[in-house]
């Protein structure tokens, strides 16, 4: 790409209506420089940011990464700038969409019931929608359309001679897809300068793509390099779980069946007006996990509980996290084709639900199979910034909600957690059935096999 190209294209880029959230770690960043030399970025380029060290990159992400440098981390870079434009883009729309009284000063609107509960510290925050009472569609949010997250990984030439490749991934986050571009360099062949430069042109290159502007420019590859790409289009449940106003989406056969809307959650299933609801088999038993990948300790798990438990073991995935961004298309489309892979016809929920009290009000009256871990984790109040009062707040309304526990034991150290030893309290254990130690005491991490995989071991 000559200097003029260069400059042509982030010329078109700012002349378009797409706003950008990039973050770059490795290398690529000379393209932060190539948006803010040319007028108009103001327009354009909402933020850039460089975690360059392990620990930047984790407080970025707001988790360590498997592996710094690979297209799964370069997709949690672009998700997660994605969703600091939202956030910034969502204020902006909030504001701009205020009442005015006729004096034409602003009118501070009431904070709604969810707001207020929010702010006075309380654990109730349906869904993330504690600004909003009735959430919008994706299609109502202007912002929506034309924001983009982009995140890059690199391992580049170093002043000093590395033993793995050389190559970088590059993914775009927009509301309605997941894209992912992977390149391995031929090592030595280029400058540390001449491989920045790549990564940044190819950043740009992406870029005016995803902005629909006509391209004439070439990336110069040498003999045997060439792009891999994948990438996962949204279909509307999907989009609305993530950036509209879904609580949950079921998939059977890794295909969406049926929606539920947060409006619709505590409402009852049943009623005069609707005396049959397919999708109510589906919210008996919830085996909530992130399932990446699934492993041996779910199946036995699952069949355990089949044989205490009436009715269907679903599994659920949410897709938002308390620290982290929300899980990207590419990667619920891995995780749904996996599950499938492994238990043909598994249903799976995906939901926005973070806590057991959003879990909860979303399945009343359901059991829950847990490891005592996570059971221990519900009970503890230092998750409830030390006050007793919120974890008793927190347990009533799960009680409220007819919800109970079922329990596995799980090894800790050279230990045992089982229901029976856990300190936790009264109101929490008369919600519980425990699995005994003998019928079930299993320690497989799901980062562990994601670690060995990457590794290829």
């Amino acid at each position: 790409m000559t200097p003029e190209q260069r400059i042509s294209l982030v010329k078109q880029l700012h002349d378009s209506s797409k706003q950008i959230v990039l973050a770059t770690t490795g290398g690529g960043s000379l393209v932060i420089s190539d948006f803010l030399t040319e007028p108009g970025a103001t327009r354009t380029f909402l933020e850039g940011h460089v975690p360059y060290s392990m620990e930047s990159l984790t407080r970025f992400l707001g988790q360590k990464p498997d592996q710094a440098c690979s297209a799964r981390t370069a997709r949690c870079l672009a998700m997660s700038c994605f969703k600091r434009g939202q956030e910034a883009l969502e204020k902006i729309d909030r504001i701009n969409t205020i009442p005015t009284i006729n004096d034409g000063t602003i009118r501070i609107s009431e904070l709604s019931y969810r707001r207020r509960l929010l702010e006075s510290g309380s654990e109730i925050d349906l869904f993330g929608f504690a600004e909003r009472e009735t959430p919008d569609s994706y299609r109502q949010k202007e912002w929506c359309k034309n924001l983009l997250g982009i995140g890059c990984t690199a391992s580049l030439a170093s002043d000093r001679p590395k033993k793995g490749e050389h190559r970088f991934h590059i993914a775009v986050q927009s509301y309605n897809a997941t894209s992912v571009f992977s390149l391995v360099l031929k090592k030595g062949a280029r400058t540390r300068q001449e491989e920045e430069r790549l990564v940044a042109d190819c950043l740009l290159k992406y870029l005016a793509e995803e902005a629909e502007i006509p391209l004439d420019v070439s990336i110069p590859l040498l003999e045997g390099e060439h792009f891999t790409s994948e990438q996962a289009i949204a279909d509307d449940p999907r989009i609305e779980l993530l950036f509209g106003d879904a609580a949950a989406v079921l998939f059977v056969e890794g295909k969406p069946v049926f929606t539920k809307k947060i409006t619709d959650v505590g409402v009852p299933i049943l009623s005069e007006e609707r005396l049959f609801s397919p999708e109510v088999e589906y919210m008996q038993n919830i085996f909530a996990g992130s399932f990446a990948p699934m492993h041996q300790g779910h199946l036995r798990m699952i069949e355990l509980a089949q044989e205490r438990l009436c009715g269907k073991i679903t599994l659920e995935i949410s897709v938002r996290n308390v620290d982290k961004a929300p899980i990207d298309y590419v990667e619920i489309e891995h995780r749904l084709r996996q599950i499938e892979g492994v238990i043909p016809g598994q249903a799976v929920w995906l939901t926005r639900t973070i806590r057991f009290i959003d879990k909860s009000h979303l399945f009343r009256g359901a059991t829950f199979l847990v490891g005592a871990d996570t059971l221990k984790r519900i009970g503890d109040q230092k998750y409830y910034a030390n006050n007793h009062s919120r974890l008793m707040e927190v347990l009533r309304v799960i009680t409220y909600c007819g919800c109970r526990f079922l329990v596995f034991a799980r090894p800790v150290g050279e230990a045992v957690e089982t229901l029976q030893t856990l300190v936790i309290p009264d109101m929490l254990r008369t919600l519980c059935e425990a699995v005994s130690e003998e019928e079930f005491c299993e320690d497989i991490s799901s980062s562990a096999i994601r670690e060995s995989l990457e590794n290829g071991t």
